[in-house]
């Protein structure tokens, strides 16, 4: 049989030690308050600051050092910091049962889960951009979507809110306790935001869970829990009403009921309670066996992408849609996105870049213009919605690598795609300690047999320098006796850093190509 690897594509390993520019939480100690509980404490490039959060432990997780977990971030509320959901909350005792890590970092006291304005600090960019990889690279995660949900009460109810409907491609389950999701109407101040003029309000409603509603239909489970204000059953029925938790009380309401309209499926509980912690302790247990239920399932990923924000950059799904960061933020969605095209509505001139889907150096024709595919598998097409419009692209080859015929042919195909780009985080000098990290691998093929392939792994280098121990590469699965279409392989890679290993200040990387064969690896 004539050996083919129709099938290819790179992935680029890559680990920053402390000393390097990476932007990256770098914890500077840690200390074990309980069996199951750790505290850390750490800088944030993001924040430029200190920062500490707390870690909970599923049981079992010593005593299974092969076993990886999902993860819920879980956010705590206005006045309170990274204790509060054990100290308050129970959340120790709550997870007990659950086999998930549980994070509960700093927001800060008024942080809002926001990049604040006028150069102040950055939550989102710290939780998303910092926190996630570092608890990738920290604990023994399983580091997708899927295995990923978040929670959080008051502020840390607008944090979910905010988080999971700008970022639903990280997130598989979320739900809010007496959350803001409705900061229009109340939350923040202008030094979060800024003024609610109309040369800024889209800045306020791109973290409002009430207009960023389309963005929640991919979640396996969503949901919102919160109180009417009315003493309820861990209140004295003398207690008057509860101001604050009726006003939410009705931001939740609209949000539920634009769900609703939209046909989105979520829980949805009200009822008489206050805005105090026995509530969010109950919706955190009735919550916790929902996330569990996601985690142990299967949790598709949209064929086509849709998705809505008023950034000026835009990422989502592997999507990246650009503007000029001096344009007034305005509103953009991206439909009906795949590897055939995609619909973009909003203003102004965009370069949309799309996920790695096509073979790097081959040529398209999208939005009247030729486009190549980067070494990465990536189009970059320039679109020009002027004042306002909706501008369809349709992406054609110019070359068709499969022809077929009429009458329902199944041409020959063999398609490797390669999930997020994985990395060990910071290495540590002196310290001997296996570190590991991984990607998806997903495989489709009409062959009868068919294998996954690698490079050799060598070593990773940092320029001239190189680690002293191989790198491994390990796949859950390697060959196949019957078509497949679309079989997730988890990649996991391992690098041995030794006590006595010289380390360079830097970046240590290597890329490595994947290939799929219509015969089994020899």
């Amino acid at each position: 049989m004539l050996r083919r690897g129709i099938g290819a594509a790179a992935v680029a390993l890559a680990c920053a030690l402390p000393a390097s520019a990476s932007a990256q939480l770098t914890t500077t100690s840690s200390s074990d308050l309980t069996p199951r509980v750790k505290e850390y404490v750490g800088t944030s490039v993001a924040l430029n600051a200190t920062t500490r959060l707390r870690v909970i432990l599923p049981t079992g997780y010593a005593e299974n050092p092969t076993r990886r977990y999902p993860v819920l971030y879980l956010l705590h509320g206005a006045f309170d910091d990274y204790r509060s959901w054990v100290d308050k909350g129970a959340a120790e005792n709550a997870s007990e049962p659950y086999q998930m890590i549980v994070v509960m970092p700093d927001g800060g006291q008024f942080g809002w889960y926001a990049n604040h304005v006028n150069n102040g600090p950055r939550w989102e960019s710290f939780h998303i951009g910092e926190l996630i990889p570092w608890v990738d690279a920290t604990f023994r995660t399983k580091p997708q979507r899927s295995e990923r949900a978040i929670a959080g009460l008051s502020m840390g109810g607008h944090g979910t809110a905010a988080y999971s409907g700008r970022h639903p491609d990280l997130f598989a389950a979320a739900e809010a306790f007496s959350g803001v999701v409705n900061p229009l109407a109340l939350g923040p101040g202008e030094n979060v935001f800024g003024p609610k003029t109309p040369a800024n309000i889209a800045r306020w409603e791109g973290s409002d869970g009430t207009y960023l509603i389309p963005n929640y239909r991919t979640y396996a489970h969503f949901g919102l829990r919160t109180g009417n204000g009315q003493p309820g059953p861990f209140d004295s029925p003398t207690r008057p009403v509860d101001g604050l938790e009726a006003a939410l009380h009705g931001q939740n309401t609209i949000m539920h009921n634009r769900l609703t309209a939209a046909g989105i499926p979520h829980v949805w509980e009200e009822g008489p309670g206050t805005h105090t912690w026995p509530y969010w302790e109950r919706g955190l247990r009735r919550a916790l066996p929902e996330f569990q239920r996601i985690f142990d399932g299967v949790v598709p990923t949209p064929a086509q992408v849709n998705f809505r924000l008023p950034d000026n950059t835009i990422n989502a799904w592997g999507w990246t849609i650009a503007f000029d960061a001096a344009r007034q933020l305005a509103w953009t969605t991206l439909s009906s996105a795949d590897a055939t095209g995609f619909t973009l509505t909003g203003t102004g001139a965009a370069t949309v870049t799309t996920p790695p889907l096509f073979p790097a150096g081959k040529a398209y024709k999208a939005a009247g213009v030729t486009v190549t595919a980067g070494p990465d598998g990536r189009l970059t097409i320039p679109v020009d919605l002027g004042a306002g419009s909706a501008a369809q692209v349709f992406i054609g080859a110019l070359s068709n690598d499969f022809p077929g015929t009429v009458g329902g042919t199944v041409p020959a195909t063999l398609s490797l795609t390669l999930g997020a780009p994985a990395t060990f985080g910071a290495f540590t000098p002196g310290v001997e300690r296996e570190y590991t990290a991984s990607t998806i691998a997903t495989v489709t093929s009409t062959a009868g047999d068919a294998a996954l392939s690698v490079s050799d792994p060598g070593h990773l280098t940092n320029g001239a320098f190189s680690l002293p121990q191989p790198l491994r590469v390990e796949t859950a699965k390697r060959a196949w006796t019957a078509p497949v279409s679309g079989d997730a392989v988890t990649v996991t890679f391992k690098q041995l850093i030794g006590a006595g290993d010289a380390l360079r200040t830097g970046t240590y990387s290597k890329t490595l190509t994947f290939a799929v064969h219509d015969e089994p690896v020899k």
